[in-house]
């Protein structure tokens, strides 16, 4: 089901701010034109009156110039700060079935949800996501409202800077009202949770086919302020740029050793040892025949001893 009513949910802690930012890289190397997935958590407590995001990309010819990359938002909501209250949360699925919705019913024509009714799309949708599409929705106006914050293309190749929203960094203390010791924790943020197994911002970048083999250093600043102050966490992330050695793996992991292995039975040959080997069993199937067990022991230290010189015995 949505989460977009959740009508207790407040700020947790009335101390300064202290927040950091956590990018995860899910994608730890690629081919030069693929895409570099970054995951970005934000972990802390603190009311925050101003906040933004900056990714910066310094090297040259890293980034695709015509379809630089997008950025994937899984979080969206109102929080009245006055009040401390969540005002509405969408999260995950949800913001993807406002999308869709937006995409495939001409809004202008539909002046209440009713009209929604029976539609193939909404059907579709209502079975996809396991709800019920009319009931999660306010109003016609709210389908729209969220039609931008899904996915954005803010990112150049520069960078880009984002406006984080304020619901990230609100908390949802519902369950905890009747605690007695509610005071003993911080609660969970929103922006410290994954919806629909997506981190809460997801930056989908492209790489330039152009871009050369190495490593490339992307900062992360996260600047917020609270009461006049200013407050800010950083964060390198590397992205790697496959070499052609490293475009081809396996296949020269698998060749390195299948050489390794070839000379190693090379040399065992020119060694003798396959010839070595198969006396060894040969006297072995004889003494095997012999019934005193004195002698077969005799017999096959003998062997051995004449074999090291290059005399096969049996």
């Amino acid at each position: 089901m949505s989460q977009n009513r959740f009508p207790q949910a407040r700020l947790f802690s009335q101390s300064p701010p202290a927040y950091r930012v956590i990018p995860i890289v899910r994608t730890d190397g690629v081919d030069p034109g693929e895409e570099f997935i970054l995951d970005i958590y934000f972990s802390g407590s603190g009311k925050i009156d101003k906040q933004k995001l900056v990714v910066l990309f310094p090297h040259k010819n890293m980034i695709d110039s015509e379809a630089p990359g997008t950025v994937r938002n899984n979080l969206a909501g109102y929080v009245d700060w006055e009040s401390n209250n969540l005002q509405s949360l969408i999260t995950g699925g949800i913001l993807d079935m406002y999308v869709e919705l937006n995409d495939n019913v001409d809004l202008d024509e539909i002046d209440d949800l009713s009209e929604l009714k029976g539609l193939d799309i909404v059907d579709e949708l209502s079975e996809r996501y396991d709800l019920d599409v009319i009931e999660e929705l306010d109003s016609i106006d709210e389908i729209s409202a969220f039609d931008d914050v899904r996915v954005s293309e803010d990112i150049d190749q520069t960078g880009l800077t984002i406006d984080v929203s304020d619901v990230y960094f609100a908390d949802d203390l519902r369950e905890y009202f009747n605690s007695p010791t509610m005071m003993d924790f911080y609660p969970q943020l929103f922006s410290e949770q994954s919806y629909d197994d997506y981190a809460p911002l997801q930056l989908k970048i492209n790489t330039s086919e152009d871009a050369e083999p190495g490593d490339y250093t992307i900062p992360i600043t996260f600047t917020f302020g609270a009461d006049g102050y200013i407050y800010q966490s950083s964060e390198d992330v590397n992205l790697h740029i496959n070499n052609h050695r490293e475009r081809l793996e396996p296949l020269p992991t698998w060749a390195g050793i299948s050489a390794v292995v070839v000379a190693l039975l090379s040399l065992l040959h020119q060694a003798g040892f396959f010839g070595f080997v198969s006396s060894l069993f040969d006297c072995v199937s004889v003494i095997s025949m012999v019934q005193n067990d004195q002698l077969s022991i005799l017999f096959l230290i003998v062997s051995i001893s004449l074999s090291g010189h290059g005399f096969f015995f049996c």
